[in-house]
């Protein structure tokens, strides 16, 4: 399921809790709502409410790292393609049709990656995403270097086409989600959990009544941002494109 879809199931069971909670209130006989079990209700509830904020917090900040990391990536990756259209240049006129190669190949990742429609899904890649630079180290290994400035730059167009290649798989290995299904189901149980205690002590009124719904859709909104973050190149939330944009403008030149 999209992360809104499931950002949605989560505040849709955390409201039934909620209506579970003030359902068992007006059934339960008076004895069941005492004193002693309010305060042990509310030691439960808190208990279950922490667990969820720390695993909440836990789960964010990683969803939060592997994302920056994957922008950190791209960044990085763009600066090596223009590094190695420098070197690819200072080699000689024998490498135009690996410069052009090179332009061509993110020119297309670009377009298949960052699509034009936002909220978008990631575009069909094909199955070996590292393909056209392992043409280009392949071309670059042909080279016929003759002097020594040119076997000093073919060795170092090979260590980028190298670096790049592993940036690569390293980028698209990052999509994945954050939080493993069945981690959901049972974050999605204790929080179904705790608002039904929430409503089973809560005062009767509009504004306890808002504040409950206001308070389940937030933790909806925060599932939603955590599988958001979990997918770097799809939906709402996606690393930017726009170093790769700047270091193709930036190629042939």
């Amino acid at each position: 399921m999209s992360p809104t879809v499931t950002g949605g199931v989560v505040f849709a069971c955390t409201m039934v809790g909620m209506l579970v909670g003030m359902w068992l209130r007006n059934h339960l006989p008076r004895r069941h709502l005492d004193n002693d079990t309010q305060s042990s209700m509310k030691d439960v509830s808190g208990l279950i409410a922490t667990m969820t904020a720390l695993i909440l917090g836990l789960v964010t900040a990683s969803a939060q790292d592997s994302f920056s990391k994957v922008g950190a990536a791209v960044e990085h990756t763009a600066a090596d393609v223009v590094a190695l259209d420098r070197l690819l240049a200072r080699y000689g006129p024998e490498t135009v049709e690996i410069r052009s190669t090179l332009r061509s190949a993110i020119d297309q990742r670009i377009r298949q990656v960052w699509v034009a429609e936002p909220g978008a899904a990631l575009a069909q890649i094909d199955a070996n995403p590292a393909q056209e630079f392992e043409r280009i180290g392949a071309m670059i290994a042909g080279l016929d270097a003759r002097t020594g400035n040119q076997q000093w730059l073919k060795s170092r167009a090979l260590d980028s086409s190298e670096s790049l290649l592993a940036a690569r798989w390293g980028i698209f290995s990052g999509q994945r989600s954050a939080m493993p299904n069945a981690f959901l189901v049972i974050l999605t149980f204790w929080l179904t959990a705790a608002f039904a205690g929430y409503a089973l002590f809560a005062p009767r009124h509009r504004t306890m009544t808002g504040i409950l719904i206001i308070s389940a859709f937030s933790v909806a909104c925060a599932i939603f941002l955590i599988l958001e973050l979990g997918n770097p190149f799809e939906g709402r939330i996606t690393v930017s494109g726009d170093p790769l944009r700047f270091a193709l403008e930036h190629l042939g030149l």
